[in-house]
């Protein structure tokens, strides 16, 4: 996954994706910082740092500071009040 600023990056972190941040936050972005994406400064850059995938080094565990471990069942929770309700 590559981008600049996007909840989908966020969200790819939940399904174990590889996220590049592209562009004028590939050395500040959160996500970087905190060893969740690798910043990419150009394609070069990018097609560099894929050679190998295993020497991303990234921390997939950490991932569950966006995310709740029961997000599914409070979001099902949820929906079963949304629809009962008139």
């Amino acid at each position: 996954m590559i981008g600049e600023e996007s909840t989908v990056l966020y969200e790819s972190l939940k399904f174990g994706k590889n996220i590049f941040i592209y562009g004028e936050f590939s050395k500040t972005h959160p996500l970087v910082i905190q060893n969740l994406a690798i910043g990419i400064e150009n394609v070069e850059d990018f097609l560099e740092k894929t050679k190998d995938l295993t020497n991303l080094n990234i921390n997939y565990k950490a991932a569950n500071y966006f995310y709740a471990d029961n997000a599914k069942e409070n979001y099902q929770k949820f929906l079963r009040g949304a629809i009962n309700k008139d």
